[in-house]
């Protein structure tokens, strides 16, 4: 069956809604977790495997990120946004479950974001699967029990192991097409291991639901783990440039949003009001706790030694009357060290990265306040931010190991930027050039996060990204001209990132963390 696969928006751009930290190293290890955890009965569980190379940004950022607890978290059978990732050394002590970390190369995977997942149960049972985290909290599946097999976790997924190649193929195809719709299929094979037959099925399926027709003790369903399921009926992408976008807004005589609306409608297969009530409800929501949190519920600040301390120096500055930023910067600034406290339980949305959805919102959320503008305002930037990221994902696979840190911050002060040129009633011609100027001033930053170091350099480029998107903003309402279409900046911040050396990519040994403090930091 010839699917239409493209970037949708709840699962790529804005998704998936996770714990802290990172969507590349948390909710991506979660979701390489789960795709382990789907093919054991949780009850049974008696230890668990977790192999990395150590060449690998896995490694690299191991506590930085909380890969191993993320790991460990999926593997136990929850997803991105459950808090028991913060306990899960605590919940594996309590059921018996032994953990292990195997620090080497894999045979079955180079990726510098993989890791191997086994786990052993009770009665003896040994399960695996190798997956990579591909950024922006997506994955991709390679090996399952020693087959080939390839998910994105967009469907369910029906696997039956057939050694002795006993299993009538023809008929068990047959059979499962009159029960299910079925995306597409296909045989595995392993080396003394006879194959594997799989089936994509964009509806629920269980082992014991098909327990009639596999008649095999070895029959496994892998869930999906994405928001939106890859359906038959999916429609073609919309569009997939800003020239497109702007093409579809005048020809119909719709604003931006309404063609984002349109584009998600058309990818999901939900009703226009179930789309717009998803990104007010869970999108903007979310945005809105995870900026806010702190000044509207009783949660107290993070402590320790390398908790970020910048809400509470900016609260003070501001008690004290010090300096002479304006409330609109003030804000700002104070709404993104809110999001980079990484509170567990409150939950973020990334855009791409994972405190990504939470900048963006710092951004339209401190403008519409100082300037009076509603929650649907807001919305309508929220709206067209994701529109944007859309435009991204067709184009790139945005984050820091890929494109260095263009492709975080860079996208995510784009996005934030063409949301408040779209939510100030703005042209299209306005917001695509507001989104161009903001990703021109990024393209080559390194991504190069350091552990220990509270959160710099990154915190200094979010707080960058977030003031400047509104200068960007109001320079384009202005009328300034970003000269570049957005079409071509998104290329050029690709194509320059993937040619950054890799230690420069993701990993603490290049750019700043080759100086003698972040050494020091890390080594601390």
């Amino acid at each position: 069956m010839n699917v239409p696969m493209y970037p949708d928006i709840f699962n790529d751009v804005y998704g998936p809604v996770m714990q802290p930290k990172s969507s590349s190293h948390t909710a991506g290890p979660v979701r390489v977790g789960f795709i382990s955890g789907c093919l054991v009965d949780q009850e049974k569980v008696k230890k668990i495997i977790i192999q990395i190379d150590p060449k690998s940004t896995f490694f690299s950022s191991l506590n930085l990120q909380r890969i191993d607890l993320a790991l460990l978290s999926g593997a136990t059978g929850h997803q991105a946004d459950d808090k028991v990732l913060f306990d899960m050394k605590q919940y594996c002590l309590d059921r018996g479950i032994e953990t292990e970390f195997v620090f080497e190369p894999m045979r079955e995977s180079t990726h510098h974001s993989a890791a191997k997942v086994t786990i052993i149960t009770k009665d003896g049972k040994e399960v695996y699967s190798v997956s990579k985290s591909l950024g922006a909290g997506m994955i991709e599946t390679d090996v399952v029990n020693g087959y080939p097999f390839h998910t994105v976790g967009d469907t369910y997924s029906l696997l039956v192991v057939d050694e002795k190649e006993t299993v009538d193929l023809p008929a068990l195809d047959s059979a499962l097409r009159e029960r299910y719709t079925v995306l597409d299929s296909g045989v595995s094979t392993a080396e003394g291991k006879g194959r594997m037959l799989w089936f994509k099925i964009p509806e629920e399926v269980t082992v014991s639901a098909v327990a009639d027709l596999t008649n095999s003790e070895n029959t496994y369903v892998i869930r999906p783990c994405q928001v939106v399921i890859t359906r038959p009926d999916r429609k073609p992408q919309l569009f997939n440039t800003f020239k497109e976008w702007k093409a579809l807004a005048e020809a119909q005589g719709k604003t931006l949003d309404e063609v984002v609306i349109d584009y998600e409608v058309a990818s999901s297969g939900w009703s226009r009001e179930e789309v717009i009530a998803y990104f007010r409800d869970v999108i903007q929501a979310v945005m809105h706790r995870e900026t806010h949190c702190l000044f509207e519920e009783d949660i107290p600040l993070p402590t320790g030694r390398y908790a970020p301390k910048d809400v509470g120096l900016w609260k003070n500055y501001a008690e004290k009357g010090l300096g002479a930023l304006s409330e609109t910067m003030y804000k700002s600034a104070l709404y993104s060290a809110c999001v980079q406290t990484w509170t567990p339980g409150v939950k973020l949305v990334p855009g791409p990265m994972g405190a990504g959805g939470g900048l963006i919102y710092s951004s339209l959320s401190a403008v519409a306040e100082t300037k009076g503008f509603s929650k649907e305002q807001i919305l309508k930037g929220v709206i067209v931010a994701g529109g944007l990221g859309a435009i991204v994902f067709s184009h790139c696979q945005p984050g820091g190991v890929s494109m260095g840190c263009a492709g975080e911050q860079g996208i995510c002060m784009a996005m934030a930027s063409a949301g408040i040129v779209a939510m100030a009633g703005g042209t299209p011609d306005q917001v695509e050039s507001a989104a161009s100027r903001a990703l021109q001033i990024s393209v080559g930053w390194p991504c190069d996060p350091i552990p220990g170091a509270c959160g710099q350099p990154c915190v200094s480029r979010a707080l960058t990204g977030v003031i400047m998107a509104q200068v960007f903003a109001e320079q384009s309402l202005l009328g300034f001209n970003a000269v570049f279409p957005f079409d071509e900046e998104i290329v050029l911040a690709y194509e320059l990132g993937k040619a950054m050396p890799e230690e420069q990519r993701g990993d603490s040994q290049g750019a700043h963390g080759s100086l003698p403090t972040a050494k020091a930091c890390i080594q601390a």
